[in-house]
């Protein structure tokens, strides 16, 4: 599940898959999300405007993610559940 508090548009792009995620913070009742196997993926964020910006994450098997952009262009990402 992605959000974003940042004033500007971000885009993720992990296991070959391109996510946008409007700036403000949730546009809608049912944000931006994508289902991923267990497993280690690379992701690159790009905000508008600025550089992109590679990390990784590790999902587990049960493990839902909440990945929060914010206004400096950071990435939070919190281990729901």
């Amino acid at each position: 599940m992605f959000g974003n508090i940042g004033k500007r548009d971000a885009t993720v792009s992990i296991n070959k898959q391109t996510i946008r995620i409007a700036a403000g913070g949730p546009q809608s009742a049912r944000p931006p999300m994508i289902d991923l196997p267990p497993g280690k993926y690379q992701y690159a964020l790009k905000v508008a405007g600025g550089p992109a910006r590679n990390n990784s994450i590790e999902i587990g098997a049960g493990d839902t993610w909440g990945v929060m952009i914010g206004p400096g262009g950071d990435v939070l990402p919190l281990q729901m559940y």
